[in-house]
């Protein structure tokens, strides 16, 4: 908070709710410890800086891009949330930013005119929230599914991507997304382009506890692996390293442990040769040892990307 003589009107509980909403600050939430008369003082001072109709940036402090959509959401009070790929920024999911585009969800019955924000009414009003002071938003699920909105805008890679980085770190569940986007598709424009963009329910959840753990491990290399890459040849791979052309499977013993099984292995290792691109095979074993399994996959990555004069991902400890 900037140390201005009319802000110290403001008590300790307002200037927390401050801190927490990144500066932003409504006139009901102001009402708490001064007079509007007063609140109408600071604005004419300049000590406060309109954002939205009744909702300021305390002067003085950083301007950031995230209390614009925190402001919208205090304009439409009473528990409007904010939802979309916004969110996903707030969490640092790889490829979103506080300058993502959002929406503003209003509790039914409310409408608010003559806003520079989208609004619509929440489906459903009594999901849960994670909160910002005042502000609600969304579970990371619903910021997810809700991104569906923006496929056209976002591109499929990187919805795709933003749901293998909440999954690995355990911010989504396979069988909790699943349930959402089978209940949702049929009424929901974001559930429906998710679920589209996905190939299907089948193409959500990881075929094994074996295949979630090694996907955890993958996601902290920088950059992670591109996950269910399909390419031209019709190959599809279960994560892929594109600077240094290195597939990494997870090789099931249902799928891999027969003869015919390993015949498909060694006839896909070919095609994949063929195009240049190695293969990293792992098995539900060598997860019994993650810190061997990583050192051995970056010495592979090492030396193939020495071959093509790049950088290796590097593995980001925690």
């Amino acid at each position: 908070m900037p140390h201005d003589v009319g802000m110290i009107l403001l008590n300790k509980d307002v200037l927390k709710l401050a801190e927490q909403q990144f500066g932003v600050l409504a006139r009901h939430q102001l009402c708490r410890s001064v007079t509007a008369g007063q609140v109408d003082g600071l604005v004419e001072r300049g000590s406060l800086v309109r954002i939205h109709r009744g909702v300021y940036r305390v002067a003085g402090g950083a301007v950031l891009p995230i209390q614009e959509p925190l402001a919208a959401a205090l304009r439409c009070r009473p528990d409007a949330t904010l939802t979309g790929p916004l969110v996903l920024g707030y969490l640092r999911v790889d490829g979103f930013t506080d300058t993502s585009p959002y929406e503003v969800l209003l509790r039914p019955g409310r409408r608010v005119r003559a806003s520079s924000f989208t609004t619509r009414v929440d489906p459903y009003p009594d999901r849960a929230v994670t909160r910002l002071g005042d502000v609600r938003l969304v579970a990371p699920v619903d910021a997810l599914i809700d991104s569906g909105r923006w496929r056209d805008e976002l591109g499929d890679r990187r919805l795709r991507l933003a749901y293998d980085w909440l999954r690995w770190r355990g911010l989504v569940d396979p069988g909790r997304v699943r349930d959402l986007l089978r209940e949702r598709a049929g009424i929901d424009e974001g559930a429906r382009q998710f679920l589209d963009l996905l190939g299907g329910l089948e193409g959500l959840v990881p075929e094994s506890e074996g295949e979630r753990d090694l996907g955890s491990l993958l996601g902290r290399f920088d950059p992670a692996p591109e996950p269910q890459v399909r390419l031209p040849n019709g190959l599809r791979l279960d994560w892929f390293f594109p600077t240094v052309a290195l597939a990494v499977e997870y090789q099931g013993s249902v799928d891999h442990d027969t003869v015919a099984g390993r015949a498909r292995d060694e006839q896909r290792r070919s095609k994949l040769a063929h195009d240049d691109i190695g293969v990293f095979e792992v098995r539900r074993r060598d997860l019994d040892d993650p810190d061997g399994l990583i050192r051995e996959l970056a010495g592979v990555m090492a030396v193939r990307a020495a071959g093509r004069d790049v950088a290796p991902p590097r593995y980001r400890l925690r």
